[in-house]
C-alpha cells in the first residue's frame, strides 16, 4: 500500500530552493572548489571554462548571468568570487551529495567511490524535503563517511584556512588548519589523528592517495579525503 503525505506537502516540489539548474550549480561549486584548492579569492574566468570543459564566452555568459542573480562577483580580467548568496547554493549542494553519499555508504553497503560518483549525480535533482528525511533516517550525522561535515540546513559554505594536503610539498612540517566546521570536530578523523592543530608531514604521494607522518604514526589516506583536508606551514624558531 503507497504511503499517504500527511503533511500535505509534495516533497518532490521546488527542487532547489533558489530554482537554480544543473549548470548553474556547476558553475558555483566549480568555483568554490578552485578557491579552497588555491586559497584564492579570485577565480580566473578562463579557469573555470577549463574545468567545466567549455568555452570561455559560455563561461562569461553564465558568470554575468550568476552575477545578475547576486551569486558571485565578477571582476573583468581578474575573475569571480562567490557572494554570500552563492555560499549558501554551494552549502546546499554539499549537504545534498554528502548526505547521498552517507545514505549509499552506510545503508546500502556501496564503497566510497562508487557512492560518490552517484552522490554527485543525485546531487542536483533531490528536493530539499527529500534530503532532511533521508538526513533524520541516518541520525543527523555531522559528517559523511569520509569526515566531510554535512551543511546544516540554510548553511553556507564556510571559508577555509590554508593549502589542501594534494597541494603541499613533501617531506615539509606542516599543521593541520581547522576544517569546515563539523569535521574539525568529528571523530572520524580524531581517531586518524587529523584534527586541527597536529602535525603531520607528507612523506609520499601516488594514485592510491597520501602517506602521512602523524603523532600516532604513519597513515595512508584517499585522495579524495587529501583534498579536503587543508594545512598550513609549521613555523620554525627563529
Amino acid at each position: 500500500m503507497a504511503r499517504r503525505n500527511i503533511s500535505g506537502a509534495n516533497p518532490m516540489s521546488n527542487p532547489n530552493t533558489d530554482s537554480l539548474s544543473e549548470s548553474e550549480e556547476m558553475y558555483i561549486l566549480t568555483i568554490l572548489q578552485a578557491g579552497r584548492a588555491g586559497g584564492r579569492d579570485l577565480i580566473p574566468v578562463a579557469e573555470v571554462a577549463e574545468a567545466l570543459a567549455v568555452q570561455p564566452v559560455s563561461a562569461n555568459q553564465m558568470i554575468r548571468k550568476l552575477q545578475t542573480g547576486g551569486y558571485l562577483d565578477y571582476e573583468p580580467y581578474k575573475g569571480v568570487s562567490l557572494l554570500p548568496r552563492g555560499r549558501e547554493a554551494a552549502g546546499r549542494v554539499l549537504r545534498r551529495r554528502r548526505v547521498w553519499l552517507a545514505f549509499l555508504v552506510n545503508e546500502l553497503g556501496l564503497g566510497v567511490d562508487a557512492a560518490d560518483a552517484f552522490a554527485c549525480r543525485l546531487e542536483h535533482i533531490t528536493p530539499a524535503a527529500i534530503i532532511n528525511r533521508l538526513y533524520d533516517h541516518l541520525g543527523q550525522p555531522a559528517a559523511d563517511p569520509l569526515g566531510r561535515p554535512i551543511p546544516p540546513r540554510g548553511r553556507a559554505a564556510p571559508p577555509t584556512v590554508g593549502e589542501p594536503l594534494t597541494g603541499l610539498p613533501l617531506g615539509i612540517p606542516l599543521i593541520l588548519a581547522p576544517g569546515e566546521g563539523a569535521a574539525s570536530e568529528d571523530d572520524f578523523l580524531s581517531r586518524l589523528g587529523l584534527k586541527p592543530g597536529a602535525p603531520v608531514e607528507i612523506l609520499a604521494r601516488g594514485g592510491a592517495g597520501l602517506l602521512l607522518q602523524t603523532e600516532s604514526g604513519r597513515l595512508e589516506i584517499a585522495p579524495v579525503l587529501a583534498a579536503e583536508l587543508r594545512a598550513v606551514l609549521k613555523e620554525t624558531p627563529a
